[in-house]
Order: C-alpha cells, then structure tokens, then sequence
C-alpha cells in the first residue's frame, strides 16, 4: 500500500526544509505547491495573484499525486493544509486511491516563524511577516482525532 504524507504546518514551520530530508530518507517523491507554483507561472502573475495560481498548482498536484500512489510511489504533500477541510479532502482521497495516510504536524514558536518568514526577504515575505498575526488566525491546528505525529523544528534535533 503506498504512503500518503501530508505535511501541516503554518508559515515558517519548515515544512519544505522537513520535507526534502523526510523524502531522501524515505525515498517518497516530494510535491510542493509554492515551488510548482513559482516554477510553472510567470513571476508577474503569481506576484499579482498568488491564491488563484496557487490553487491551480494543488489542481494538478493532487492530480500527480493520484497517479504516482496509483504507480505504487509514496508521496509527500508539501501544501501546509492550514485547515481541516483541507485535511479532511486527503484522507478522503488516500482512502479512495487506497492509501495509507501519515499527517506531520511542523510547529515552532512564533518568534521563530516571523524570523524565518522574514529571512527571504522578498515582497511575499513582507507582507506575510506584516500580516502574521491575521494569517495565524487562519490556521486551523489538528484536532486530537487527526492524529498528527507532531514535529518541533525549533529543537536541535528532529526525528521522523
């Protein structure tokens, strides 16, 4: 039965950092929504309208997901799934693609966050280091019956 890892984890929670390491040591492709996104449309029309291009990204990321757990591949979903709706839609669909689901919870403190965040340095960053406080009240944390194994990536050491 294939894998489907879904990572969780609010703005600076370094879950693509988490993600890349986590794909090397356990051989799942890897699929990250921000990095499709700025790799598949103009910097001009992601920079004017980063929420339509990027859900149009998880369109066909999910899409590649469904054909690579079909192949017999595990698959980590680098998406940040900030609500329960969002998490609900993947374990709805690893159970019709009759996969296993893991859900990674990222957490680190908020200090940590805004310095991250603001460690790019680019309009983005800016305006999601000057809107954190809003876009935290965003977030939704995994409810207890989610049973998200939850990752400090504050701490000098991670274990998977």
């Amino acid at each position: 039965m294939s894998v489907l890892y879904i990572v969780q984890g609010f703005l600076g929670a370094g879950k693509t950092t988490w993600s890349k390491v986590f794909a090397q040591s356990s051989g799942a492709v890897r699929l990250n929504a921000d990095e499709w996104c700025m790799s598949n449309f103009a910097e001009a029309e992601w920079t004017r309208d980063w929420d339509g291009c990027f859900s149009k990204s998880i369109v066909f990321l999910w899409e590649e997901t469904e054909h690579r757990l079909s192949a017999g591949e595990d698959v980590i979903l680098d998406f940040g799934f900030w609500s329960r709706a969002s998490r609900d839609d993947a374990r709805d669909k690893a159970r019709r693609w009759q996969a296993e689901l893991r859900h990674y919870y990222l957490v680190a403190p908020d200090e940590v966050l805004i310095e991250r965040v603001s460690r790019r340095g680019d309009e983005i960053a800016r305006r999601n280091v000057e809107n954190f406080h809003k876009l935290k009240a965003c977030f939704e944390p995994p409810a207890a019956d989610e049973n998200a194994i939850i990752v400090d990536t504050a701490a000098a050491s991670v274990n998977h």
